[in-house]
């Protein structure tokens, strides 16, 4: 790494994900001279821990159902995992901002649990956070009846959020039974490219997951540029909330999806980044 200054870059962001350990994140400090270029990094906050990731996505939700003038009130909604991004997810519907929507579905890697009059989201946290049998706790308790793990990401809701850990969940076969017309992603490509193609062709609307999955990597970076965190959030929910409505009326004028609009916007500029002038193949 004799030359890992320059490699990474004087803006680049590591976080504790995707194969990237804790050990990892010290090493790229070690290179950089500066703790606040990763997310968690040693002896800064943890920042996925803030719940942004999830505020987010909630945000891009509420959003994306505005501009489709679908009621957000009453709208149905499963969870698929519930590690950090998952119970951002569920703190920011805890919020009076973003109060109205259901959940009945949820997952983690213990199993996946529903209740179709509604799950009730403060039990919910507490026994996932307090409680070694976790979610498992609201069976017992007659709050919930368990489930097939990944059926919760075909329920009748109208947003399915993917806050799962792995790769490739939604491929262009099971995207065929993805029934929510909003799916939003706070799991690293966790669409696969004919996931998004399947998803279009049957008129379910995906923003890109780099467009709506920004929250701790963005707050990381702002902050690394000395903005406190609540400044930081909320130049996240500015930025995805700029960046969606873009796509949703460019993907409108040219009869595309938003992912794929928003797609070719980012290879489009990869071309202005130093050191970035070659041709891309598109993956």
């Amino acid at each position: 790494l004799k030359d890992g200054r320059r490699l990474l870059g004087g803006g680049a962001i590591g976080g504790a994900d995707a194969g990237i350990t804790e050990d990892d994140l010290r090493l790229i400090c070690g290179v950089t001279g500066d703790n606040r270029c990763v997310t968690g990094g040693p002896g800064y906050i943890k920042y996925e821990t803030l719940g942004t990731t999830g505020l987010v996505l909630v945000h891009a939700a509420k959003i994306l159902a505005e501009y489709s003038r679908t009621p957000w009130k009453g709208a149905l909604v499963s969870i698929s995992g519930l590690g950090q991004v998952g119970k951002g997810i569920v703190k920011a519907l805890m919020l009076s901002e973003y109060d109205g929507p259901v959940v009945i579905a949820v997952s983690n890697k213990e199993g996946a649990i529903r209740n179709h009059c509604g799950i009730d989201l403060a039990k919910l946290l507490e026994v996932v956070e307090g409680n070694e049998a976790g979610i498992n706790s609201l069976i017992r308790m007659g709050k919930a009846r368990s489930i097939q793990l990944g059926t919760e990401m075909y329920d009748r809701v109208r947003f399915l959020f993917l806050a799962l850990s792995r790769e490739g969940v939604l491929d262009r076969e099971s995207s065929r039974r993805v029934m929510a017309p909003f799916v939003l992603s706070g799991t690293n490509s966790g669409i696969t490219r004919d996931g998004y193609g399947e998803l279009y062709s049957r008129n379910r609307i995906t923003p890109a997951d780099f467009m709506v999955n920004i929250g701790a990597a963005s707050t990381a970076k702002s902050s690394w540029h000395g903005m406190s965190v609540e400044k930081c959030i909320k130049l996240a929910l500015s930025a995805v909330e700029t960046n969606l409505i873009w796509a949703l009326e460019e993907a409108r004028r040219q009869e595309k999806s938003i992912y794929e609009v928003a797609r070719a916007e980012v290879y489009s500029r990869l071309k202005f980044l130093p050191g970035h002038g070659r041709r891309h193949k598109s993956s």
